[in-house]
Formats: structure tokens, C-alpha cells, sequence
């Protein structure tokens, strides 16, 4: 159990206690905590966590980036699996009664098993949108086709990595930035592809804070399709394959940044971002019909 935190020691403290409520037996799970923060309370509280599994804590000095400070808590770990539970992020009762029922049906030769999650606003309030999986395995094409169509398919908190091969691969790699975590689902497609579990074992929250939220822009855009790129020179997708692919992730990207900026009463940003839609990079992805009801309904408000 990895979590990164920077400066929100109260949600750190709601992530440390949901893994306790779970109430994993402490000679199975691990918990490092890396630490970013200039608040000296995070420190306090990971100490103060003496009921569960051992926490083992880790302050960056001098503080490193947000995907350096995932590697930081990766290179201490020393489980067969990893989860990457973001301090923002918890996991929801029972966690790791789920997680151990999977774990005595899966033979585990796939490095990577994607759960379902729970998103809820800041204040824990369940919300409808997304998180949910079907139980499956998807093999490296169609798992490859649906991460590049999809921008939201899986959550971080629901990841659960092989360490080793986590390890072999590098880590996450920085020069992605935000777009570290998709790589590496990537890379985890690529090499065997992804089981997917319909159980929830976390909470992802949504909120303006979060990092995702500031990724609404040309250059997130550049990058994912610089990963189809790569993808289509490995022949893990075709080309009408990725041209599909593409709009879908596109429109459904700018449109779920567009809402969630209305949400929030933002009319500039809402405009900014659907101005995406007119630069010259992204011309000929059309909208798929399904979306236009709500493309039309945000740029009229």
C-alpha cells in the first residue's frame, strides 16, 4: 500500500483509517506513506497509526514532483503487489475482504488487475459518474483500444500492480507527467493485458484540487495521442482503429472538463475549453452523435 501525500494531512488521515477499517491482517499488508508536504502534520498523524499494519513513513527532502514522489514510495515498498492510494482517495469497508476473494480465484500471471471504484465529491457523496467495471479480462489489443478510447476507464486507487514488473518497467515514467498513470496502463496492457473486477474496493475523489482537474488542455491532448502513436507502431491498434478511438477520447475528455467547470459555475473556463474543439490538431474528429445533445447544451450556456 503505497499513498502519496503533499499538504492535506486531514484526507491523509481518512486514507490511513480506511485502511484499517478493512481490517487487513497485519503480517500481509504494508503501508509507506511519501511524503511532499511543508505541513508537519502529516508526519504527526502517519506516526500516530500504530492499531493496523505498519506504516512506514518517508519525508522527501527536498520535495520531489507528483510522479517522483510515486517511484519514491514504489523503490520502498517491498509487497508482491502494489496499490497506489492518492491521500485524497480511501478505501471503502471491506476493502481487503474483496481484494482477498479475487486474490484466491486469480492465477495472477497478468501484471495488472483493475477494480472498480466509488467517485464521490469532497465531501464523500457518492456520484453517479463512471468507476464501474464489468468482471473480465481484456487481452493487449482490446485492452489497448478501450485505454486510448477511454480517459476515465480506470481509476488509480483500483490498480493493482506486480511490484516486480512495476520495478523492472522503471516505475512510472515523469516525462509523461500527468500522463504517467496512462502509460503505464498501457505498458500493462501491452504485456498480457488487464483483468477487470466489477467489486469496488476505493473511493476516487472529485474535486477542484485534484490533479486531474488541471489537465483539461491541448498539450494532455498531444500526449495521449503520442501514446496511440506508439501504440499503432507495436501493432497493438489499427489506424481506423485509433482514428475511432481518438474522437471518442477527445470529445468525451473536453466534455466531461467542460462540465465539470459549469459545475463549478466557470463560464471562462468552460469556453476555454471547449475551444479546444477549433485548434487545428484535433480538425476532422467529429463528435460522436450520442455527445452533441451536450456539446450544444455547453456552448449555449
Amino acid at each position: 500500500m503505497i499513498i502519496p501525500t503533499r499538504n492535506r494531512p486531514e484526507w491523509l488521515q481518512r486514507a490511513l483509517g480506511s485502511v484499517l477499517n478493512g481490517r487487513p491482517p497485519k503480517d500481509e499488508v504494508e503501508v509507506v506513506v511519501t511524503d511532499n508536504s511543508t505541513d508537519p502534520r502529516s508526519e504527526e498523524i502517519s506516526r500516530a497509526e500504530t492499531s493496523g499494519p505498519a506504516v512506514r513513513y518517508f519525508r522527501n527532502e527536498p520535495p520531489t514532483g507528483m510522479v517522483e514522489n510515486w517511484n519514491a514510495g514504489l523503490s520502498r515498498a517491498v509487497g508482491d503487489w502494489v496499490v497506489f492510494l492518492h491521500d485524497d482517495d480511501y478505501f471503502l469497508p471491506d476493502w481487503w475482504a474483496h481484494l482477498g476473494a479475487v486474490w484466491a480465484m486469480e492465477s495472477f500471471q497478468l501484471h495488472g488487475h483493475a477494480f472498480s471504484v466509488q467517485p464521490v465529491d469532497e465531501q464523500g457523496r457518492r456520484l453517479r459518474r463512471g468507476g464501474q467495471h464489468r468482471s473480465r479480462t481484456m487481452r493487449p489489443r482490446e485492452a489497448t483500444r478501450e485505454l486510448l478510447t477511454h480517459s476515465s476507464l480506470i481509476r488509480f486507487p483500483g490498480m493493482v500492480l506486480r511490484r516486480s514488473w512495476l520495478i523492472e518497467r522503471g516505475g512510472f515514467d515523469p516525462v509523461w507527467e500527468g500522463l504517467a498513470d496512462l502509460d503505464m496502463w498501457l505498458k500493462v496492457a501491452e504485456e498480457g493485458g488487464i483483468a477487470f473486477h466489477a467489486v469496488k474496493t476505493s473511493a476516487y475523489t472529485i474535486h477542484a484540487e485534484a490533479a486531474t482537474g488541471r489537465m483539461f488542455g491541448e498539450d494532455t491532448l498531444r500526449g495521449v495521442f503520442e501514446l496511440g502513436e506508439r501504440c499503432l507502431s507495436k501493432g497493438l491498434i489499427g489506424a481506423e482503429e485509433l482514428q475511432v478511438a481518438r474522437a471518442r477520447f477527445f470529445w468525451r475528455f473536453i466534455l466531461a472538463g467542460a462540465w465539470r467547470a459549469r459545475c463549478r459555475g466557470d463560464r471562462m473556463e468552460v469556453a476555454r475549453i471547449l475551444g479546444l474543439r477549433e485548434l487545428p490538431t484535433f480538425a476532422g474528429l467529429r463528435c460522436p452523435l450520442r455527445l452533441r445533445p451536450i456539446d450544444w447544451f455547453l456552448a449555449s450556456w
